[in-house]
């Protein structure tokens, strides 16, 4: 969630031969036929092999939306499709520099900069939203609430004044939590500035509830471990994504690692700033100026918004926050983070 990421270069051979459509094209499993939300969107499907690659490239948007009027900062964000619409939650940050929730709705990327930015009266920083399919319920969590995560439900994620009064998620130190579900047990992921990632579990039927009695799962230096923790299912294998933010000599780029259990151990995919997920070495721009030298604290948008937070591989889109060279000298709560958009070329 904190501080500052990557811009990107590329060979101009993938910036001409990619197709980069904003409204997106995206792709993602269905939700079981009796529960699922109604979920559609334009899907322009590459016929290339479902596992992830080796390594990424990746073409980037210019920023899509400002900051409304009073606010300087849009960061920190999850992207779903439901009823074929983006609905994104985020973090804001007002002129005074004080932190809230935020969310917006809008067909597609073009129309982002012109979607309404409505703030969320009971928190909602660095949010994970997932729709719940065992109890057909809209799970919105977050940090800095009454306890350092805690999670509201609704059962209509576009109104940003339905939610539920907050309720325990966890109670210990911690920052940037994500969620995901198999079909028996939710696990809890959290990072904290400090080189670490944790996991925490309860059985499915517990979920939504408060996690407990967390377990260091990765450790490294804080640069190569420090935040933005994301993990998600990959469509058509047996596998897990997960996604770290980490500090780089050019500036915040995204690692990566694979596992085969949500209970098991990580080994690194694209895992280095030589060769990230995301970062300078691997990210173009779509019209040749990278606009941006952060990549920093985001979401793969998921066109499957339930619990396994499953995404396609062969159809990648990354939204992420960026920073402007013009914020040379801000404060920190005062830098003007803006939303860009990511897609694998293949």
């Amino acid at each position: 969630m904190w501080e500052k990421g990557v811009f990107a270069a590329a060979s101009v051979v993938y910036f001409a031969t990619i197709c980069f459509s904003l409204p997106g094209c995206l792709a993602g499993d269905p939700l079981p036929a009796s529960t699922r939300p109604s979920i559609a969107v334009n899907v322009s499907s590459p016929s290339s092999p479902s596992a992830l690659p080796k390594t990424f490239k990746w073409m980037s948007t210019d920023p899509l939306a400002q900051p409304k009027s009073g606010w300087v900062s849009l960061k920190d964000f999850s992207c779903v499709v439901y009823n074929n619409q983006y609905i994104v939650y985020m973090s804001r940050v007002n002129n005074a520099g004080s932190y809230g929730g935020a969310m917006m709705t809008f067909t597609n990327w073009s129309r982002m900069a012109t979607a309404t930015q409505y703030s969320i009266p009971v928190g909602g920083v660095a949010p994970t939203l997932i729709y719940f399919t065992p109890k057909k319920i809209w799970v919105l969590m977050y940090e800095w609430g009454p306890w350092p995560f805690s999670y509201l439900t609704s059962t209509d994620p576009t109104n940003p004044s339905g939610w539920s009064v907050p309720r325990e998620l966890y109670g210990g130190g911690s920052i940037d939590e994500t969620v995901i579900c198999n079909s028996t047990t939710a696990y809890l992921f959290f990072a904290n500035d400090n080189g670490n990632i944790y996991r925490a579990s309860m059985p499915i039927g517990d979920f939504p509830g408060t996690f407990t009695n967390p377990k260091t799962i990765m450790t490294d230096t804080k640069a190569n471990l420090f935040e933005a923790v994301q993990v998600y299912t990959v469509k058509g294998t047996k596998q897990y994504l997960m996604l770290v933010e980490a500090m780089g000599r050019a500036g915040r780029y995204f690692r990566s690692f694979t596992a085969t259990d949500l209970a098991g151990s990580w080994t690194p995919l694209a895992a280095s700033e030589s060769n990230p997920f995301a970062g300078k070495a691997n990210v173009i721009f779509s019209d040749g100026n990278a606009w941006t030298s952060d990549i920093s604290s985001g979401d793969l948008v998921r066109t499957n918004p339930d619990e396994t937070q499953t995404i396609d591989p062969s159809n990648l889109q990354f939204i992420y926050q960026g920073l402007g060279p013009h914020a040379a000298g801000l404060t920190y709560n005062q830098l003007p983070w803006q939303p860009g958009v990511l897609t694998l070329v293949r």
